[in-house]
Parts: structure tokens; C-alpha cells; sequence
């Protein structure tokens, strides 16, 4: 599990172009959480919105916005 978490945390600060630590907090923990479970809303090329789904598995909770997206 460790050397996961050190992988996936060279691949986000390849992805960002930053470090992790207090700039990392600032920038991402606030406002925004990345796990699955939320989509925006296009309409055309404009977004208008979006599907935040919580409470299952990520799996789940992936199933539950493809499911809301459909109707």
C-alpha cells in the first residue's frame, strides 16, 4: 500500500506540475475532492451543472451519475 501511495503521488505531481504539502491543501482540498462519483452536465459545449453522488463504493457511486446521466 505504501509504495501505491507513493506512485499515485508522483503521478499527480506530474499531472498538476506541482508539489504536494501546503500548496497541494491550498489548491485542492478546500473545494474539490477527486474520487469517483461526480460528472459535469454538457449541454452543447457549455457546462450548466453537476452530478455529485456519495454514500457507496466509488464503484457505486460511478453507476449511480451514469445512471442519473441517462435520464
Amino acid at each position: 500500500m505504501p509504495i501505491d501511495a507513493s506512485r499515485k503521488k508522483a503521478v499527480t505531481a506530474i499531472g498538476f506540475g506541482m508539489p504536494s504539502g501546503a500548496a497541494w491543501q491550498q489548491f485542492i482540498i478546500k473545494d474539490f475532492i477527486l474520487l469517483g462519483g461526480e460528472s459535469p452536465i454538457i449541454i452543447g459545449r457549455k457546462i450548466i451543472g453537476a452530478i455529485g453522488v456519495s454514500g457507496g463504493h466509488y464503484v457505486q457511486d460511478e453507476e449511480c451519475v451514469r445512471s442519473a446521466r441517462r435520464n
